[in-house]
């Protein structure tokens, strides 16, 4: 997963979108609306798959995680979430969204992050210096 894959609707971007009255399923509609196709594999004739981009909201609760999932976000980014509420999270979407945890992870933490089933781990400490 890369910045190609996908368009991030950061917590800056939500508030800034709200404040204009705009729902959170108004802001990834208008995203999606607006998503370029990303083109994947080998670029031959025969091999070359056009497909819509993902939609990611980044949350920082588990309210805002159910939230976005069932605003249609395909990827949750879990935002410094202790591992209680990222295993909560895990549990309640079942699925229905990938789910990113991000934010503090550290490479001393990121066994214990993983354990709580989600799908992607950002580490940030792999380029902060």
């Amino acid at each position: 997963m890369n910045l190609g894959d996908g368009i991030l609707i950061k917590d800056n971007h939500l508030a800034a979108l709200r404040s204009r009255g705009l729902s959170l399923k108004e802001i990834i509609a208008k995203a999606r609306q607006n998503a370029p196709l990303s083109l994947r594999g080998i670029p031959s004739r025969s091999n070359l798959e056009a497909r819509q981009i993902q939609i990611e909201v980044e949350v920082k609760t588990v309210p805002e995680a159910l939230d976005a999932a069932e605003a249609g976000a395909e990827v949750v980014m879990l935002d410094n979430m202790s591992l209680g509420d990222m295993r909560q999270v895990v549990k309640m979407l079942g699925g229905r969204a990938l789910i990113e945890a991000s934010g503090g992870i550290t490479l001393d933490r990121v066994r214990a992050v993983a354990e709580t089933g989600g799908d992607f781990i950002s580490v940030g400490a792999l380029t902060h210096s």
